[in-house]
């Protein structure tokens, strides 16, 4: 199903764009985009799809073991893959634990190989999709959250409480560390963290919560230890959302939904909205990518090119999980002066 989408700009002027209901038969939240070395495109989260020129879209055949919705490219070429593990029998306030492994494939993701722990000690770990990143000094970055076995007791609604971390490996994914758990003295919970690399070298991590607002957080140790959470500027109901840095327009970008929480929990997903900043604090909405008043919209993943950005993301016509349904969107960079490349 193909079909031309569009944007709506900040001037109210709407922009036609490339949109594509990627399995339509079939549930879809949330998943990665990652590029392959012919320069075709990995798409997950509903099935494997595997796209060459944006547009056209075709199953990708690959092993089922060690898939999962966080990938990226080692020094040497391979591709790490970062999966999880249910724990059987720990199962509370509507929360399972899982411990965390990644593995390696050497055939571009038709399957993958040798996994390495994460962590492994039955804990209630939540990893987002399109996550993981690399930092410049090569370490690479993933961005957990954790709700707390200590917490859980106390309360039977369990996002009243959650905390983050970053886990990191500096040796191509063979061994993982982790900082200090940032405890969420000063909002309801911290939940689906991701991070950015700030331009003098610091770490700035954003996560959702249920105060009405997307919090931040800084490190100045390379992920050790956390500030205390602050609010951002970006209206968040609980709901998912990605931060990333676009290396063709030298921005950082973020992706949400634009709205302050409502009834039911984690409600109105909807708008759905792109904002751009030079510095991480200061944010410009530059387009609205849905609006369906009735609808929602969650779990963006990014890939950016030199003349598109593409995004991932599920469209929801009503708010029954089960008809999410994973969309494909190619935005032309010149819908704004922002997302054009610069030197």
């Amino acid at each position: 199903m193909h079909k031309e989408g569009k944007i709506i700009l900040q001037n109210g002027e709407e922009r036609e764009i490339f949109l594509h209901n990627i399995n339509p038969e079939h549930q879809g939240t949330g998943g990665e985009l990652f590029e392959l070395k012919d320069g075709s495109l990995l798409v997950t989260g509903t099935g494997r799809w595997l796209t060459k020129d944006f547009r056209t879209f075709e199953p990708f055949e690959a092993d089922n073991k060690y898939h999962g919705s966080n990938y990226l490219r080692l020094k040497d070429g391979r591709v790490m893959c970062i999966f999880s593990e249910a724990v059987e029998n720990i199962y509370k306030n509507k929360l399972g634990a899982a411990n965390f492994y990644c593995a390696f494939s050497d055939d571009e993701c038709r399957s993958f190989h040798d996994p390495v722990p994460i962590s492994t000690d039955n804990e209630r770990l939540y990893l987002m999709n399109n996550r993981i990143k690399r930092l410049s000094d090569g370490t690479i970055a993933l961005c957990i959250s954790l709700h707390p076995n200590c917490l859980l007791e106390d309360t039977g609604y369990f996002e009243a409480a959650g905390w983050v971390n970053l886990f990191y490996s500096k040796d191509e994914g063979q061994t993982w560390q982790k900082g200090e758990w940032l405890t969420a003295e000063h909002v309801d919970q911290l939940c689906e963290p991701t991070l950015c690399e700030m331009p003098d070298g610091h770490l700035k991590m954003l996560a959702r919560t249920g105060r009405g607002y997307l919090y931040q957080t800084d490190s100045y140790d390379g992920g050790i230890h956390w500030s205390p959470e602050r609010p951002t500027t970006l209206r968040s109901p609980v709901s998912p959302y990605n931060f990333l840095y676009d290396p063709y327009s030298k921005r950082y970008i973020v992706c949400w939904n634009d709205s302050f929480p409502g009834v039911p929990h984690q409600q109105p997903r909807t708008p759905i909205r792109v904002a751009v900043s030079d510095d991480g604090e200061n944010w410009e909405t530059i387009f609205t990518l849905g609006n369906n008043p009735v609808g929602c919209y969650g779990y963006p993943a990014f890939h950016f090119a030199k003349d598109e950005i593409h995004i991932s993301y599920y469209i929801n016509p009503g708010r029954v999980w089960a008809d999410n349904r994973l969309h494909f969107a190619a935005i032309p960079r010149d819908v704004h002066e922002k997302l054009l490349p610069r030197d």
